[in-house]
C-alpha cells in the first residue's frame, strides 16, 4: 500500500497514519480522523463518511470493511498527492 506524505510550503506535514512508519522524528504530532467507515443498515454495505456530509456515490456500497479502508487510503493519498478535492477521486471499482 502506498503511503503519501505531503509537505506544505509552511513545513506542515500531512499523511495518513500508519503504525508501519512513524513520523514522530519530525516533532510533535496531532492525529485526527479525516473520515469514518460506517455500516449502512439500509444498503447493507460500508460507506466512507467525511465529516457529517452524506457520502458521495464513489464512497458507498463497499461489501467489506477492508475494501472500504483500502479505498479510503487510496482516496486520501490521491488528495495529498494532487491537492484535488476528494469529490474528484474515482478510484478503482469496488462494488
Amino acid at each position: 500500500m502506498e503511503h503519501t506524505i505531503s509537505i506544505a510550503p509552511s513545513g506542515a506535514v500531512t499523511s495518513m497514519y500508519t503504525d508501519k512508519f512513524s513520523l514522530a522524528f519530525l516533532g510533535s504530532q496531532r492525529i485526527t480522523r479525516a473520515s469514518e467507515i460506517l455500516w449502512d443498515e439500509e444498503d447493507q454495505a460500508w460507506s466512507i463518511w467525511f465529516g457529517s456530509t452524506v457520502p458521495l456515490p464513489q464512497f458507498t456500497g463497499f461489501d467489506s470493511y477492508e475494501t472500504a479502508r483500502a479505498f479510503e487510503v487510496e482516496a486520501m493519498n490521491y488528495h495529498f498527492r494532487t491537492g484535488q478535492p476528494l469529490a474528484t477521486f474515482t478510484g478503482a471499482a469496488h462494488a
